[in-house]
């Protein structure tokens, strides 16, 4: 074996290779140290080394350059069809899946022994972090590595976030500290933690008030953001850095009312595998058995610290550190750190698959959101919910008064001394006012008030705006003109009216008919009381009346006719005597009277059981109608009109999502 060169042509070559090649960043700076190590003198004059070049150098004409369009990857085949479907995600939900997560998972699904990322996010205690990952990273068999120290006087320089990795086989003795990328130092360590886990850290601070903390991505605690300044003014620009798994580190009781505030919400939302808590105190020891509390580890460093210098100190102190060592509780945090980094025989690793399953469930919630934006901009328009409710009570109210008023009204206006005035028997003298204190009966107790407060309920929904997609119709054509306007007086010598509805038409069939009950601008309100009322004044009143003069003529006849008949027997007949005679006439009289008496009785009361019928239908009818207004009116069409694109984006972005996870399922 040649001599090893001296300690100044060391330090002269370092320093030479760091001058003469340019910047590189973190994540690619492996590659570039393996290469580097290939083209250095110092490889070229050990020939051990040439004997067994590494197996990447046999690859090398295999790998794609970096400029090749269509570099072909090379995918393990167990993983072949999850990648394609997650490639496929990303380019047919682009708009919906954090881009920056999938691509990490992407790049772990190109090797069965991908790399893990675990980030530690600062509540507070800036230095005490670095003691968590020396105590994480050291080894006590071994003595106190370089890398310990220099952690030390990393932990001063608090600008810039820190990623601690694994540095590369053929310098696993050299310590390399970068401070020159903009987004973050990096710290290469030969640890044998981060080698055999393939595991990086990274230390980000969070700036926390007591009342908010600032995890560079509110929505998504696994991607934190690093800042790069921008301008010489001062303006920074945040880059995200996907992690698989977030530690949330803190110091005593501010640190932890901190976590309890930011990231214990977190858990549930990613699960205990992914998300959890580290809280440094300086209390006394807990009991080994003792669980950790709400998804967050108590440790004590400085007495793991302690420990593990006592052990390499002496073998003797093994007690003293396994003491020390499980009272600190050290040994979980450790656990959860390394749990899911190593793929069991033929399956996915499990801080990978918890990472594919958060970014297709975001992907999912994304499209979810983009479904309720989309929905709540296509009924922004409409009217919100509580004013129709109200409108409805307002309804429901008015029916309630209504029907009150038509039984209440109706029953006063019956028993009334005007309508007593048709009796029967004052039917003589009262057959002339039969029409007119009917149609009085109509206008002053038949829905006189409802139709007042449906007019008051009209002007409410005319107000909320819910008219704008009424029917319309043209007032000048309307068969409703027909009854509610009054034709014109003509004079003589004028010509003819010209012929109306009215004239033509059944009127209970137009009363009846839904026209009748439209909102227009003229009227906002159902105008089928209004309606139903001139009907019923111009089909059953006139009827009335003429039944009434029929009666009485009948009455009077009869009456005449069997007078004339008892007068004629008198006269005829000597037999007869003046009481057989005015027998005869007295029976007239009396048949013709009772006659009277049954058939006006029965149409007046018939009369009075259709009015208070025609009212309940009426009311009925109004209330339905109204109720469809407010149910309907001032909607806008909701579906998928003007939104084609998006909802078949939406629809193949959900398929994508699906099939995804049917591969990650069988992967197990």
């Amino acid at each position: 074996m040649p001599a090893r060169p001296s300690a100044l042509y060391t330090v002269r070559s370092s320093l030479a290779r760091r001058v003469s090649r340019p910047y590189i960043c973190p994540s690619c700076s492996h590659k570039r140290n393996l290469s580097a190590v290939y083209s250095d003198s110092k490889f070229r004059r050990r020939p051990h080394l040439r004997k067994h070049p590494h197996p990447l150098r046999k690859q090398a004409s295999s790998i794609a350059p970096v400029t090749a369009v269509n570099a072909t990857k090379d995918i393990p085949p167990a993983y072949r069809a999850l990648y394609d479907e997650l490639s496929a995600l990303g380019g047919r939900a682009g708009t919906y899946v954090d881009l920056s997560q999938l691509q990490l998972a992407l790049r772990g699904l190109e090797s069965k022994d991908s790399v893990t990322r675990v980030a530690l996010l600062v509540l507070n205690g800036n230095q005490g972090v670095y003691s968590l990952v020396r105590a994480l990273l050291a080894d006590p068999l071994s003595p106190e590595s370089p890398w310990e120290g220099q952690l030390e006087k990393v932990a001063d320089d608090e600008r810039k976030s820190l990623l601690i990795r694994q540095e590369t086989p053929f310098y696993g003795e050299e310590l390399e500290y970068d401070q020159r990328h903009p987004l973050m130092r990096s710290l290469s360590i030969p640890s044998g933690t981060l080698r055999s886990h393939k595991l990086e850290i990274l230390i980000q601070k969070a700036s926390w008030n007591g009342d908010t903390v600032s995890l560079t991505d509110g929505s998504n605690m696994l991607v934190p953001a690093l800042e790069t300044p921008i301008s010489a003014s001062g303006r920074f620009s945040a880059i995200r850095y996907p992690v698989h798994k977030v530690i949330a580190y803190g110091e005593g009781v501010q640190g932890m009312l901190a976590y309890y505030q930011t990231t214990y919400p977190n858990v549930s939302r990613f699960g205990t595998d992914m998300v959890t808590g580290v809280i440094n105190v300086r209390w006394r020891d807990r009991h080994e058995d003792e669980a950790p509390q709400h998804h967050v580890n108590i440790v004590n460093l400085e007495q793991a610290t302690t420990s593990i210098t006592q052990f390499r100190m002496s073998l003797e102190n093994a007690m003293a550190y396994e003491h020390g060592w499980l009272g600190s509780k050290m040994p979980e945090v450790t656990r959860w750190v390394l749990d899911g980094t190593e793929a069991k025989d033929s399956s996915i690793k499990s801080s990978l698959k918890n990472l594919i399953t958060v970014v297709l469930n975001s992907t999912e919630n994304s499209i979810l959101e983009e479904e309720s934006q989309r929905l709540q901009e296509l009924t922004s328009a409409s009217i919100p919910e509580s004013v129709r409710q109200e409108l409805h009570a307002g309804i429901r109210t008015w029916a309630e008064h209504a029907h009150t008023e038509l039984r209440d009204r109706l029953e006063i206006a019956f028993h009334s001394r005007s309508w007593n005035r048709l009796a029967w028997w004052k039917l003589l003298w009262r057959v002339d006012d039969v029409g007119m204190l009917a149609s009085d009966i109509l206008g002053r107790a038949w829905l006189v008030e409802a139709e007042k407060e449906i007019i008051w309920v009209g002007g409410r929904i005319q107000q909320a705006g819910l008219l704008g997609v009424a029917p319309q119709h043209d007032p000048n054509n309307s068969p409703l003109e027909a009854l509610i306007t009054t034709p014109p007086i003509h004079t003589l010598g004028s010509f003819p009216p010209p012929p109306r509805l009215l004239d033509v038409m059944d009127i209970m069939k137009l009363a009846a008919d839904s026209d009748a009950t439209l909102f227009n601008p003229s009227h906002p309100w159902p105008q089928q009381i209004s309606v139903a009322r001139t009907s019923l004044a111009l089909s059953t009143v006139p009827a009335l009346q003429a039944l009434s003069q029929r009666l009485l003529l009948q009455s009077v006849s009869t009456t005449a006719i069997t007078s004339f008949l008892s007068s004629l027997m008198y006269v005829s007949l000597s037999t007869t005597s003046i009481y057989e005679a005015g027998a005869v006439a007295a029976f007239g009289f009396v048949y013709s009277m009772r006659r009277l008496q049954t058939k006006w009785e029965a149409a007046r009361a018939y009369w009075q059981g259709e009015v208070r019928e025609e009212g309940r239908k009426v009311l009925k009818h109004v209330e339905r109608v109204v109720r469809e207004v407010v149910r309907e009116g001032g909607k806008v069409e909701v579906g998928v009109e003007g939104d084609e694109v998006g909802v078949e984006e939406r629809r193949v972005a959900r398929e994508v999502a699906a099939r995804a996870r049917r591969e990650l399922e069988k992967l197990g």
